[in-house]
């Protein structure tokens, strides 16, 4: 595989008043990619087998933009998008099949994310206590080179949540406490249709709900 990559990016902090308060990272980006490599299924084989295949070209382009904005010193607002638009330029599958047509495997045209942090005015002695939460979106994609309606993932979102204790008490401990997809969404992370012909598809489903507790030691910490 080969792949000529141009990217032009600006990255600016933005201060108000002499205050930091705003840094914007904007990038736009263009890949031609040569000779890609896909896992396809060669129905030529008898049984039928998994091949690793130089497809083909593609072109991806698209845009990523990352905005944090500090409204005070104690509260964050952050967020970013994505968009990606490949497309194959030139796929052939073993058996001589044109698939350059077909979408190209795991890659959401849009993908997006937003954080709020707030730290909380507590005296430093006692640590330092932030509380955050978090939105993250993923369009529809498919998830197998070997294209089949069935391989589609639709798109979903989903919230987490965290609180964090650094310093517990000026000691070297820090403390956090996470939920993950705390609406409890269900969604794929990836389909195969290598058992259709059986009545069914493989499926990779996503975390449901998850609660978790972190502790960390920082050696050498003062």
């Amino acid at each position: 595989e080969t792949v000529d990559d141009i990217e032009l990016g600006a990255k600016v902090d933005w201060s108000i008043a002499g205050r930091r308060a705003l840094r914007t990272n904007l990038a736009l980006f263009y890949s031609d990619y040569q000779d890609i490599q896909r896992l396809l299924t060669d129905p030529t084989t008898v049984p039928v087998t998994t091949v690793t295949t130089n497809a083909g070209k593609a072109e991806i382009k698209g845009a990523e933009l990352e905005i944090s904005w500090w409204v005070t010193d104690a509260l964050e607002l952050s967020g970013w998008y994505a968009y990606t638009d490949a497309k194959f330029t030139d796929f052939t599958a073993p058996d001589g099949r044109d698939l350059s047509v077909f979408p190209f495997a795991r890659a959401p045209e849009n993908v997006a994310s937003a954080s709020i942090d707030y730290m909380l005015p507590l005296d430093s002695s006692i640590g330092a206590v932030s509380v955050g939460a978090n939105y993250w979106y993923t369009s529809e994609y498919s998830s197998n080179d070997d294209f089949h309606p069935s391989v589609m993932v639709d798109s979903y979102s989903l919230v987490n949540l965290r609180a964090d204790w650094k310093s517990v008490y000026g000691s070297p401990v820090d403390l956090g406490v996470f939920v993950r997809n705390a609406t409890d969404e269900e969604y794929n992370l990836a389909i195969l249709n290598i058992y259709t012909s059986l009545g069914f598809d493989a499926r990779t489903p996503g975390e449901p709900r998850t609660y978790g507790l972190r502790m960390t030691y920082n050696f050498g910490k003062p």
